[in-house]
């Protein structure tokens, strides 16, 4: 697994949804809650997680085919949320425009690219943030997909 996460201790599907599928992320966001609750998570990780399983649903819902999964998978190490779909191209990540990226000041088209820049991307920067950079994107079965851990241990 991308993850580095070697043996998994359980994988449960927990929401599958179609393109006609009306607001595919509240129903994942429900289903995530209920799992983690379930879990024992403290309460701010798991809102975290909504965050961040809301951010991937919606982009699959809107840049990918369809079906997709929501997928929570445990370790002995790890609590590990993949979203699925079924576009095998895995997205460009977003350059950050923070003075932390990696724009060249010398490069004559900087400014006309910094709008699409600022605007592209933004939920996979907070993905990133809460995350704490431990999510990714994987090739999977007939597409990819994304993933973030979300705890550091099971209990």
């Amino acid at each position: 697994m991308a993850t580095g996460h070697r043996a998994v201790h359980s994988l449960r599907t927990l929401y599958s949804w179609t393109a006609d599928e009306p607001n595919p992320t509240a129903h994942a966001r429900r289903r995530l809650r209920d799992a983690l609750t379930g879990l024992r998570l403290p309460p701010e990780r798991v809102e975290d997680a909504l965050v961040m399983a809301s951010e991937l649903t919606a982009n699959a819902q809107c840049h990918a085919t369809t079906p997709c999964l929501l997928r929570l998978i445990l370790t002995r190490a790890a609590v590990i949320v993949e979203v699925h779909d079924s576009d095998p191209r895995q997205p460009v990540l977003p350059v950050r425009v923070d003075g932390a990226g990696t724009l060249d000041p010398e490069d004559d088209d900087v400014d006309s690219r910094l709008p699409t820049l600022a605007e592209s991307g933004r939920g996979l920067q907070i993905v990133d943030a809460l995350s704490q950079g431990r999510w990714g994107f994987r090739s999977a079965h007939l597409g990819k997909a994304a993933w973030f851990v979300l705890a550091s241990a099971v209990r």
